[in-house]
C-alpha cells in the first residue's frame, strides 16, 4: 500500500512539474504558424504575428493580402517547409531566425524561395511566447509594403 501511495505522489509531483514548464520554444511556435499557411488558413495566421506586425496591419488586410496575391496569382500546390532545429535553445534570447522554404505552381509558373522568418519573444496575457515579426516579404521575398502583383497574358500572334 505504501509503494503505491509513494508511487502516485511521484507521478502527481512530476506531473505538477512538468506542467509549470511552459517554455515555449520558437520552433514550435513556427511550425504552428507553417502549418496553417499550408492550409491557407490566414486569419489563424494573425494570430501568431507580433506585437508590432499587428500594428503594421490589420487582421482584414492581412487576411485580405494573403488571399488576393494568391487567386490573382492562381497559387496552387502551395508547400512551405520548415525542419526546425530542436537542439537550439532560446532561453535568454528575445529574438530567433528561423529558415524556411516555399514551393507553389502559380499562373506564371513555379515560384520557389527561402527565407528567413524573425522571432520575437513578447508577453501576452501573463505569458510570454514567441511571435511571428511578420512582414510583406514572408509573401514572396522581394515584394515590399506598398507593390502590387498582377500579371497578364497577351495572345501569340499567328502567322499567315
Amino acid at each position: 500500500m505504501k509503494r503505491w501511495l509513494v508511487l502516485l505522489i511521484s507521478i502527481l509531483f512530476l506531473a505538477l512539474l512538468s506542467g509549470c514548464n511552459k517554455d515555449v520554444k520558437p520552433q514550435d511556435r513556427f511550425a504552428q504558424y507553417v502549418e496553417h499557411w499550408n492550409k491557407q488558413e490566414f486569419d489563424k495566421m494573425y494570430e501568431f504575428l507580433s506585437k508590432s506586425a499587428k500594428e503594421s496591419i490589420s487582421k482584414k488586410d492581412f487576411v485580405n493580402r494573403y488571399e488576393k496575391v494568391y487567386k490573382d496569382l492562381e497559387i496552387s500546390k502551395l508547400k512551405v517547409t520548415y525542419k526546425p532545429d530542436m537542439e537550439k535553445e532560446y532561453k535568454k534570447e528575445e529574438k530567433a531566425a528561423l529558415p524556411f522554404s516555399a514551393s507553389m505552381d502559380s499562373a506564371a509558373g513555379k515560384i520557389e524561395f527561402t527565407h528567413d522568418a524573425s522571432l520575437v519573444k513578447e508577453e501576452k496575457e501573463d505569458e510570454k511566447s514567441w511571435f511571428v515579426a511578420w512582414d510583406t516579404t514572408y509573401i514572396f521575398p522581394e515584394l515590399g509594403p506598398e507593390d502590387k502583383i498582377s500579371y497578364s497574358t497577351v495572345p501569340a500572334q499567328r502567322g499567315i
